[in-house]
């Protein structure tokens, strides 16, 4: 396989190719998501393989379908009803409880990223940006059930996987403002 210029800058030829299928796995209406695939766990189409199950792909996966919601103008329940989830049952209610509710509180969330980007608006952000954005303010500020700092440094990660190079950077900035204007001593945390 050859490699492209930009995946030997990275120092790892499959870099490139998974960041690809990532972005692929977001663009494509889901009909059934593996709660553990990663994008470095795409198989080839011979192996066979055992899924890690984990509180990330949940949340990988709730990006998938408000991805889907927000591109194809499907309510939650149509999506979610039309998507095979499979795994650790814990995981898919809470990736279900995230979609859910960052779905229905969006106009709220949208006005606390707005509060946070100087100079611009959050219908100019990028897609991928502002649904990390929206799911993790949910999860900070709604649903309260994971420590803040797990909460941002999981947005920063998936923005890495998903988003471009300044992403990371961009939500970490977000997210700490927001999380430390409205959680008390958080930085002591």
């Amino acid at each position: 396989m050859k490699k492209s210029k930009n995946s030997r800058q990275k120092g790892n030829g499959n870099t490139s190719k998974y960041k690809s299928v990532a972005i692929e796995l977001l663009k494509t209406p889901l009909k059934e998501v593996v709660i553990g695939l990663q994008p470095s766990d795409v198989p080839d189409p011979d192996e066979s393989y055992q899924p890690v199950i984990s509180r990330h792909s949940a949340r990988v996966t709730a990006l998938q379908l408000l991805y889907d919601i927000e591109i194809t103008g499907r309510t939650f329940l149509e999506v979610w009803n039309g998507t095979v989830l499979t795994g650790d049952p814990n995981q898919i209610e809470f990736s279900k409880r995230l979609v859910q509710q960052t779905h229905e509180h969006e106009e709220m969330l949208d006005e606390e990223i707005s509060k946070w980007v100087e100079h611009w608006t959050v219908d100019r952000l990028a897609l991928t940006d502002k649904l990390i954005l929206r799911m993790a303010l949910c999860e900070l500020f709604i649903l309260e059930e994971t420590p803040p700092k797990v909460v941002i440094n999981e947005a920063i990660e998936i923005a890495k996987e998903f988003s471009t190079s300044q992403s990371g950077r961009f939500i970490n900035g977000i997210l700490d403002a927001a999380a430390n204007a409205r959680i008390p001593n958080l930085s002591d945390q």
